[in-house]
């Protein structure tokens, strides 16, 4: 954790406090390179390769690239552009997408385009995203008063937007959680 911390902190030229957005993803990130890239001491394999029986080879960016991310947007036809810039704060467990922040929250991509070397990170972006692993779109600060429409149409807010659990959007936010 230390060390990606450390080294976003160098590439984007400004400290990371630990209250900033990308902690949360940072420390989820930290977990999910263990898993795939450092060997046991016992037997010298990853457990990846100890679940799975080969070694992880599919691409991974650095934590808070900026890149260009496939959207999976077909309903806006194909004149329109699929590609849209993020920050990269991991892979998703189970399908193995990347994860991207933007202004607008979480993304998912198979399709990655990386930037020139100089290019690929940006201060000014960390600042710009929104989500966090248990609220991709931030829905959970709509105020409780009233009721409005989310991000990926969830209605969150007022009596009727709030779960059972009592937290604003909380079962939503379960279901995206990667």
């Amino acid at each position: 954790f230390r060390t990606l911390r450390a080294a976003l902190a160098r590439k984007t030229g400004r400290r990371i406090k630990l209250g900033h957005k990308v902690i949360p993803w940072l420390v989820r990130h930290a977990g999910w390179l263990i898993n795939r890239f450092q060997p046991h001491t016992g037997d010298g394999r990853t457990s990846w390769r100890r679940r799975h029986g080969k070694e992880y080879r599919a691409e991974v960016l650095e934590f808070g690239e900026v890149a260009m991310f496939r959207t999976a947007q077909k309903k806006d036809g194909k004149a329109e552009l699929r590609w849209e810039k993020g920050l990269f704060v991991g892979k998703a467990e189970r399908s193995d997408e990347f994860l991207f922040l933007t202004e607008k929250g979480l993304g998912r991509s198979n399709a990655v385009r990386r930037r020139a070397e100089g290019e690929r990170f940006e201060a000014k972006m960390l600042d710009e995203v929104r989500g966090y692993p248990w609220d991709p779109y931030e829905l959970a600060g709509a105020a409780a008063t009233s009721t409005k429409q989310g991000a990926s149409g969830l209605r969150v807010g007022g009596a009727g937007g709030t779960s059972t659990s009592g937290r604003v959007g909380f079962e939503h936010a379960k279901k995206l959680y990667v």
